[in-house]
């Protein structure tokens, strides 16, 4: 998953989830 390419950061991962949608 992108999650895990990305650094920790803190950002929720709801916000990663809505930002993989969008695209």
């Amino acid at each position: 998953y992108i999650l895990r390419e990305l650094p920790s950061s803190p950002v929720p991962a709801s916000c990663c989830t809505a930002l993989l949608e969008s695209f």
